[in-house]
């Protein structure tokens, strides 16, 4: 298997503009997850292959995603499951998260990904 290519530069745009435009809930849990705030280092935005993830730990290969209201619509959890199911055969991790969750019970969130980390 070839190495995995992390950040690719084709996805430099789009990785800062998904961080300029974040939702309110990946927001607030950056500022539990930046500057190894649980004693790992996380990447907000962060390229693995051709796909963009919330939050990574590449260390630990953990994938952390936040999602909203989109993620219920069919097309979206069919992309979602695909998209999942490339970064497990990768080895990666995932922990989902919607954004209500993030928003009303930050402290169970993390919690759940102290566990992983």
């Amino acid at each position: 298997m070839s190495p995995i290519t992390f950040n690719s530069p084709n996805l430099k745009n789009a990785r800062k503009n998904l961080r300029k435009t974040g939702t309110e809930a990946e927001n607030k849990l950056w500022k539990f997850l930046r500057n190894k705030a649980l004693g790992q280092r996380f990447y907000r935005q962060f390229g693995i292959e051709y796909f963009v993830v919330d939050f990574c730990c590449w260390q630990k290969k953990l994938v952390i995603e936040v999602d909203g209201e989109i993620h219920d619509q069919k097309e979206t959890v069919e992309r979602d499951f695909e998209r999942q199911s490339f970064l497990a055969s990768l080895g990666f991790k995932f922990l989902r998260f919607k954004n209500q969750e993030v928003l009303e019970n930050i402290s169970g969130v993390l919690v759940e990904i102290r566990r992983w980390v």
